[in-house]
């Protein structure tokens, strides 16, 4: 497919069909004298801002050939793409007003050039361009985001070219045009043309004017046809690739294929028409390399090993975040001979390995035996390499390692280099739980039997954020809870005047790893507000505005409350932030772990609190760390009933009286009508005592 420039390439991933225009059979309509139209014309015209009205587009796209053409989604059947003097990409089979596609601005410095195809690289985790200006082509590498844009060296190419992306994930790319065979074993990166070796002395850079007709190719190995039936066979490695002329046949025909079925077995296919049935009959041809270039005066060299085996070939092994990985592979030499190893990475911008090879001693037959031991590790973690060749550490990727032979030609054909896929991301087999010692239930605050039949607790009205979970405020009343005790279990104890933070396990399948201490955030799932955390932002030492639940939460609006925060989007507060400087010092510190010993302290409230906990330090693991517990707050009395205030001033007014009464009651009695108040009372009492005597009876003894 040929544009006049690049559009934003991971939205057209699904075009890799559209190589060449397509032929299609014309159709004549006649409209006939009655006046029948083929077709009912209709208009869609949806709504249109007015802003798009105004604004300019950027530079519009077009399709490079003469007739238009519609490309269908081969999955999605609304979607489809319109290619012709503009081009339109519709999701509900244009039933509505569209907009041109148009060349990103953030592109616009660097990109012009015919688009001549359009990759994603999977060993080194990045989407590809091919762009010829002129007679040369390179290829443009860039990340999802558009951030970071990284050029290949420019190749000559002549014209439209032919890419075919082999097997393995290993970047090995063969690329043709014509009588020029090109190879890359770094996905582009670093583009060279295959020579064409007839014999021991003589290199051609080209097949000489031989078109190629049919191409196959495997793990390393690389079979051709051309236009005038010569076959080609070549081996392809760092050091060492070169195809050499094996034969004339009368085997391939413009109709053939070509397909390795298995390491030096190829198999050519020619569709034969039945003269008597609809259904094609298959001309099939297997080719067997190995018996072919035995029979052959081709002199080949001898291949120096006997045996190169790796432990790590045909598999899968992961690498997370700050982990190191050992593998081994051994190689037996042929007697007399120095084969000399070589390790190669596909992704060197994520990947570095250390190497070391020791001799093992002599087989029986005087063969020499080797171990090499490779160690891989992140490539910020070897201190090899400069910051501008790192890539972004956040994202995880995909690299490749391969054991070659430095020259290992034709002759090696039954010794293919041991490759393996190194995922440098999260290990799934991760997890995180929080310590649950002691419990609410050994300690007979809650029984088991309760908690797992539908147990509910009450939310106060004042505990609870009323807006993080709905993201919208809702009545402020009381809440019913209902307590999920087959995810929770029984909640673990916590005194409620003592700081207090969790501590979190890793765990990989059922064997414990380590006790995390790396940056980890907080958030009760219900809403509650009844806690604090011991440090400010400034008490915690930062230099920038640190991230906290409230700016997030209204940050990533629409999203997912629990997913607002998490490693891609955390910033650290230690790391000068030009757009967040440090402003309010006083505000809560709301990230635990790492350096600080901050915690949270409870107010005087007990009861049930669930937390998710989320580990948001981007250098401890890929995997997204994230667990749900629960707690059980004890200890705290039960709030007064009336305000502080108020207590305090009723007493105050009570000490008050209390004073006005020692002072005006000595005084009073010194008065007129105290000391006749005082009169009153004693003759109270003196005739009281007279009554009582009166009614004695003296004690009558028997």
């Amino acid at each position: 497919m040929a544009l006049s420039v690049l559009t934003c390439p991971w939205a057209f991933a699904w075009l890799l069909v559209v190589v060449a225009p397509w032929g299609q059979e014309e159709v004549d309509i006649h409209v006939t004298s009655t006046g029948l139209r083929l077709c009912s014309p209709r208009t869609i015209r949806t709504g249109k801002t007015l802003t798009s009205a105004r604004e300019p587009i950027e530079e519009i796209l077009y399709y490079a050939y003469d007739k238009p053409q519609i490309v269908k989604h081969p999955c999605v059947y609304e979607m489809a793409l319109y290619m012709g003097k503009r081009l339109f990409l519709t999701r509900d089979n244009f039933h509505r007003s569209l907009v041109p596609l148009n060349f990103p601005r953030k592109f616009k410095k660097h990109l012009n050039g015919t688009l001549e195809g359009f990759f994603f690289f999977h060993s080194i985790s990045k989407f590809a361009v091919l762009l010829r200006t002129g007679n040369m082509g390179r290829f443009v590498f860039m990340e999802s985001s558009g951030e970071e844009v990284i050029w290949g060296i420019p190749f000559h190419m002549p014209k439209s070219i032919k890419v075919m992306s082999l097997p393995g994930l290993k970047g090995f790319l063969i690329l043709w045009a014509g009588d020029h065979l090109f190879f890359s074993h770094n996905n582009g990166q670093l583009v060279e043309e295959i020579p064409v070796k007839n014999d021991q002395s003589f290199h051609f850079l080209h097949l000489s004017g031989k078109n190629v007709s049919i191409i196959a190719g495997y793990d390393n190995e690389l079979a051709l046809g051309t236009s005038d039936a010569d076959f080609y066979y070549g081996t392809l490695g760092l050091l060492s690739t070169s195809i050499t002329k094996v034969l004339n046949t009368n085997d391939i025909t413009e109709d053939s294929a070509m397909m390795f079925e298995s390491v030096g077995l190829i198999l050519i296919v020619t569709p034969q028409r039945d003269e008597y049935f609809q259904a094609f009959d298959f001309l099939l041809c297997d080719v067997n390399m190995q018996h072919m270039l035995m029979h052959l005066s081709l002199g080949l060299k001898t291949c120096k090993a006997e045996i190169l085996r790796g432990d790590f070939n045909k598999k899968v092994h992961i690498l997370d975040m700050g982990e190191t990985l050992e593998l081994s592979a051994k190689l037996v030499s042929q007697p007399s001979q120095s084969p000399i190893p070589i390790v190669t990475v596909s992704n060197p911008h994520t990947l570095g390995f250390k190497v070391k090879m020791y001799e093992d001693g002599y087989t029986y037959d005087g063969n020499t035996k080797f171990t090499i031991n490779i160690t891989l590790m992140q490539q910020h973690r070897s201190g090899r390499a400069h910051e501008s060749f790192i890539s972004n550490l956040k994202l995880p990727s995909l690299s490749t390692i391969t054991l070659d032979l430095i020259d290992r030609g034709m002759s090696c054909i039954d010794l293919q280099p041991p490759s393996g896929i190194i995922s440098i991301g999260c290990n799934w087999k991760k997890y995180i739980q929080v310590h649950r010692n002691p419990n609410a239930c050994m300690k007979k605050f809650l029984e088991p039997a309760i908690l797992e039949n539908s147990y509910t607790y009450t939310l106060e009205k004042g505990a609870y954020d009323t807006f993080f979970q709905f993201q919208i405020p809702v009545d402020e009343k009381e809440r019913i809870v209902k307590y999920d005790y087959a995810e929770l279990g029984c909640p673990s104890l916590v005194y409620y005047n003592s700081p207090w933070k969790p501590v979190i396990e890793l765990w990989e399948e059922n064997n414990f790893v380590e006790i995390v201490t790396s940056e980890f955030i907080l958030l009760e799932v219900h809403g509650l507000r009844t806690y604090t955390y011991s440090l400010t932002a400034g008490q915690a030492s930062c230099i920038s505005q640190p991230q906290n639940w409230s700016s997030m939460l209204h940050k990533y609006i629409g999203k997912k409350y629990q997913d607002s925060w998490n490693r891609m989007n955390y910033m650290s507060c230690y790391v000068e932030q030009k757009d967040s400087p440090l402003l309010w010092p006083d505000v809560e510190y709301q990230i635990l772990g790492g350096a600080t010993e901050n915690s949270i302290i409870f107010d005087q409230r007990n009861g049930i609190y669930v937390f998710l906990l989320r580990i948001v330090d981007p250098h401890y693991s890929y995997c997204d760390l994230t667990t749900t517990f629960s707690i059980y707050v004890y200890g705290a009395f039960p709030k007064q009933t009336l305000p502080d205030y108020s207590v305090a001033i009723g007493m105050l007014i009570f000490m008050l009286f209390l004073l006005w009464l020692g002072y005006i009651i000595p005084k009073l009695f010194k008065s007129e009508r105290g000391r006749k108040f005082k009169s009153f009372f004693q003759n109270l009492c003196s005739t009281h005592q007279k009554e009582k005597r009166k009614f004695h009876l003296p004690k009558v003894n028997k």
